[in-house]
């Protein structure tokens, strides 16, 4: 009787193939964070508690969202700043990647477009730069990071989307409308996108996972002051990023 094993990844290309950023220019790319003249800032701001704000990154930008006075969670939307339609898939990045996402992995766009609208270059919760935790040989260290809480939770998260103001009422809340949907829709008004725009979400510094029966939980935000999630623009995006009502700040730079 052959010997039961574990059903292998439905999606599992080889760490050698460009699906993963293991190549010397992401590795030069990362590079970066630790020379100082290497990086010009062009712009930061600080997004107020429960609220949002929208941005561009042009092609070639790197985009550095931090967490500058502790524990926060932000809930991500990116589209292809030319052309809206084409915007980040939740969903089919969960299959090509994981679940939870950081160095390494990139964010891809819905059909018919599909394709990396960015990449994941620096994570601190995830080890920090790419060039520090994957190896030459396209493979990921096992020794860093936030790993796996003793719940089997982990950090950056595509499991779930953003809380919006018509569950909460399904499920018995109060009227609320600064849920990060409601955030979302108003970040992305002065550009000309409504609220059927706003879209699945990255919940950047998120601890989530799947209970026993395959229930969504929470766990509580592990970033500290200073914690980083970084990416590099592969076409010119626009970014929309809401400070979820159950923490408080989160910064762009």
């Amino acid at each position: 009787m052959a010997t039961p094993r574990r059903p292998p990844p439905a999606y599992d290309a080889p760490p050698s193939s460009s699906v993963h950023a293991s190549s010397p220019v992401y590795r030069a790319i990362a590079a970066t964070a630790s020379e100082p003249s290497a990086r010009i800032l062009e712009t930061s701001f600080t997004i107020r508690p429960c609220s949002g704000q929208a941005w561009k990154v042009r092609a070639g930008q790197i985009c550095r969202i931090t967490t500058p006075r502790g524990p926060q969670v932000g809930d991500l939307n990116i589209w292809n700043a030319n052309n809206p339609r084409e915007r980040m898939w939740a969903a089919r990045t969960r299959q090509i990647h994981a679940s939870h996402v950081s160095v390494g992995d990139r964010l891809w766009s819905n059909l018919p477009y599909l394709r990396p609208l960015v990449t994941i270059t620096g994570d601190s919760l995830g080890g920090g730069q790419l060039d520090k935790v994957i190896g030459e040989d396209g493979k990921r260290r096992k020794d860093v990071g936030f790993g796996t809480s003793k719940w089997g939770g982990r950090v950056h998260d595509l499991l779930g989307t953003r809380c919006d103001p018509y569950v909460n009422l399904l499920m018995g809340g109060e009227p609320f409308d600064f849920h990060c949907h409601s955030n979302l829709t108003r970040a992305v008004a002065p550009f000309g996108l409504t609220e059927l725009d706003v879209h699945d979400v990255l919940n950047v510094f998120q601890v989530t996972g799947l209970d026993e029966e395959g229930r969504y939980f929470m766990e509580t935000c592990p970033a500290k002051e200073g914690d980083y999630f970084e990416f590099f623009a592969e076409v010119d995006v626009l970014c929309a990023l809401s400070t979820c009502p159950g923490g408080k700040h989160a910064l762009y730079r």
